[in-house]
């Protein structure tokens, strides 16, 4: 009776996957049947990086995930388009919009004509714009123009990797199905991956290279975790750093649990191998910041390369209204250090903040923003289930998870000083959802409660907050 229930339930879902493709290509012969084509040589390119990465063991739900997010693609398009018929599907005029016309503007060998652009974007060339000339060149050499799904679906062919590799994370740290599981629903189902994975924007593409290259590392694939780092570092150079960091900080933590399990020397000793190994590098950086770096920049022009201080001033205030006081953010990024960068993380960690009536108010639908408002809701949830998974770690004395949890905060904190824009923080999703779905699986009473606690105080934030404004190009 349990097994012909289990196989009538995976028949019912197999059944719901394979509607979900027939509508993705019913809707395409009515946007754009060139499309088609790219969508297929998408799904190629999509399967052999996660026969490449996985193996074929994960080729099902990759393809599955492929699936899912070329409709969300789909979807996003044409309510863009409905919004913004001008834009050609893309998200919008600036200070609505983010930069998917601009990077296709730079990928794509013509734009179609009234598509408004940046001055001189001819003269440009960004390494993920580049990327993008892949497809965008083929496709018009084939039929003339450039579809903005044609790009799409190639930001699409390599998110799909995304879930898979956030799962079998997931499972090496905690060794529990349910966690795999959970880990990637919660990470194919995300709203703000979602709004910044499906469209031309490279934030999706580099926690793909984070995730890859974690799970390349906990599974001892050297040579995929090098071509994740190369990567990232091309797409974005910061990013690129940032996952080298995580991986050498792992590296260390893992000796030091192997070093400390061996019978023979002082075990103390060697748990504490990771310390000098990890700061070292540190302090190398810092001196080489502070002692020289000084003596060749100018100290404004050091400051604008590591803190983008000229951005703090135009972004942000401009993101502000044109009114300091009406955003917190920008409050908190002029206090003095020792309150903001406490409050900084804070901000960064619940947000993006849900504004459901200013949504509701807005003279014009703007999908992004319902996406990220969604996101900020099930936060309160899932703050809750990072709490627990951060009490499970330290229960279980999981020393690869409590590695995984001050990584990540560190990096997040680190993007809050550096970056200040929220889609930054998307590479760090992976990270988030497997300590998020290890915490779900985790039943003690204690951290249950705990877990209550801060939920109630991101939800009393949330309303708090809620009327301050913060961009979400």
């Amino acid at each position: 009776m349990i097994a012909a229930a289990w196989n009538a339930t995976r028949d019912f879902e197999h059944a719901c996957w394979v509607l979900l493709a027939a509508a993705v290509l019913a809707a395409l012969l009515v946007i754009s049947a060139q499309s088609i084509v790219s969508l297929c040589a998408a799904a190629l390119l999509s399967g052999t990086l996660a026969l490449a990465c996985f193996g074929q063991a994960e080729l099902s739900r990759c393809s599955r995930a492929f699936i899912c997010y070329a409709a969300f693609g789909i979807a996003i398009y044409l309510l863009q388009l409905l919004g913004f018929p001008d834009y050609f599907g893309f998200s919008g005029p600036p200070g609505i919009g983010t930069d998917d016309s601009y990077y296709f503007s730079l990928a794509a060998p013509e734009v179609p004509a009234g598509l408004a652009v940046r001055p001189y974007y001819f003269m440009e060339e960004r390494p993920y714009s580049n990327f993008l000339k892949l497809f965008a060149e083929p496709a018009h050499r084939l039929f003339g123009e450039v579809h903005a799904l044609d790009l799409v679906f190639l930001n699409v062919a390599i998110l799909a990797l995304l879930p898979s590799a956030t799962a079998l994370v997931a499972r090496t740290i905690s060794d529990r199905p349910e966690v795999e599981r959970g880990a990637w629903w919660l990470t194919l189902l995300c709203p703000f991956l979602v709004a910044n994975g499906v469209v031309l924007l490279r934030d999706g593409l580099v926690a793909v290279c984070t995730a890859v290259a974690l799970c390349a590392f906990l599974c001892r694939r050297y040579s995929v975790l090098i071509a994740s780092l190369l990567a990232a570092t091309y797409l974005r150079p910061e990013h690129g750093l940032l996952v080298l960091g995580m991986i050498w900080v792992l590296f260390w933590v893992r000796y030091s649990e192997i070093a400390g399990s061996q019978p023979r020397g002082p075990s103390m000793l060697a748990r504490m191998y990771w310390i000098p190994m990890i700061c070292i590098p540190a302090v190398a950086v810092g001196l080489l910041l502070l002692v020289i770096a000084p003596r060749y920049l100018p100290p404004e022009v050091l400051a604008n390369l590591a803190l983008r201080g000229d951005f703090l001033e135009t972004f942000v205030y401009l993101g502000a209204g044109g009114d300091p006081s009406s955003s917190l953010f920008y409050q908190i990024s002029h206090l003095p250090w020792v309150a903001r960068l406490p409050l900084a993380l804070a901000f960064y960690f619940v947000s993006p903040l849900s504004d459901v009536v200013g949504l509701i108010s807005a003279t014009a639908f703007v999908i992004r923003d319902w996406l990220y408002s969604g996101f900020g809701l099930l936060m309160i949830v899932y703050a809750g289930f990072f709490t627990r998974g951060a009490w499970f770690a330290i229960e279980s004395r999981n020393r690869i998870l409590m590695a995984l949890i001050i990584l990540y905060l560190v990096e997040l904190l680190i993007i809050s000083q550096a970056s200040m824009q929220l889609r930054h923080k998307v590479p760090l999703v992976p990270m988030f959802y497997v300590v998020v779905a290890i915490g779900a699986c985790f039943q003690a009473s204690a951290a249950r409660v705990v877990a209550i606690i801060v939920s109630f105080a991101v939800g009393a934030s949330q309303i708090l907050l809620t009327g301050w404004r913060f961009a979400t190009q």
